[in-house]
């Protein structure tokens, strides 16, 4: 039910915008992101052979909203981050709700509460390489072709997630996120990640085609694809992160 049928009393609304001048400080939500952050090793550590899901450059800066509230674990997560998610996610609330509480997550090096809005990297030869950048254009021509996706996600204005930790554990920090509004997404049906697929896509062009019409779901199953593990491509304008050391009181609050 909602949070008043619950009884929470939930702190007053707070601005969304990332102007507002909350203090600019990253609180850790772990024991492990405070002792790399003590010993400057947060960037090394959280390194890989594959960029991490996280745009390096966030535009524009975000501010830190990272305020001591425990969950029974000790953790923290913020009385305003909460709130905002709660104002302002409610189709990915409902989604994870329906889904039986499993999440999205992104990896990032430091752990930290906060409103993220970057540039998609998806077309950039850096992220997946060169034949990854083919792959997502290939993708991106074919959404562009279908009138009723002018309006979708797609690789040029999205940003991929996973729905197993596991995964996105691999390129930092796992963190919970939380797509402000009505957004876009995109999932496969015949392989958990997007590249490189689990199933043969074929010969550039005609095989790509072939692959994206049996495998792409567009705006459709969102709580059965977090509920499988998949990795979800999605837009919006916009999105929150919270460590997933603080899963348990986001579920709590938010679902």
């Amino acid at each position: 039910g909602t949070k008043e049928q619950q009884g929470l009393a939930m702190p007053p609304v707070m601005p969304s915008s990332a102007s507002v001048a909350f203090q600019q400080v990253h609180v850790p939500c772990t024991a492990r992101g405070a002792s790399l952050l003590a010993h400057g090793q947060a960037s090394d550590a959280m390194r890989s052979n594959r960029r991490s899901f996280a745009f390096p450059v966030l535009v524009p800066v975000v501010q830190s909203l990272c305020f001591p509230v425990a969950d029974r674990r000790g953790m923290q997560v913020s009385d305003a981050c909460i709130q905002s998610i709660a104002k302002e996610c409610r189709p990915m609330i409902e989604a994870v709700r329906r889904s039986g509480g499993h999440l999205l997550y992104r990896g990032y090096d430091e752990a930290t509460c906060k409103r993220v809005k970057e540039e998609a990297d998806l077309l950039d030869p850096a992220t997946y390489g060169e034949d990854g950048a083919r792959f997502f254009l290939a993708m991106e021509q074919w959404l562009k072709e279908r009138p009723s996706f002018t309006r979708s996600v797609r690789p040029s204005c999205g940003h991929i997630g996973s729905a197993d930790h596991k995964v996105a554990a691999r390129w930092g920090i796992a963190h919970s996120c939380w797509p402000a509004g009505s957004f876009s997404y995109g999932w496969l049906r015949g392989s958990d990640i997007f590249y490189p697929p689990s199933v043969d896509v074929g010969e550039e062009n005609a095989g790509h085609r072939d692959f994206f019409e049996r495998n792409m779901v567009v705006d459709e199953g969102l709580d059965f694809a977090l509920r499988h593990g998949k990795e979800i491509m999605f837009a919006s304008d916009h999105y929150w992160i919270v460590p997933s050391d603080c899963d348990g009181r986001i579920r709590e609050l938010l679902t």
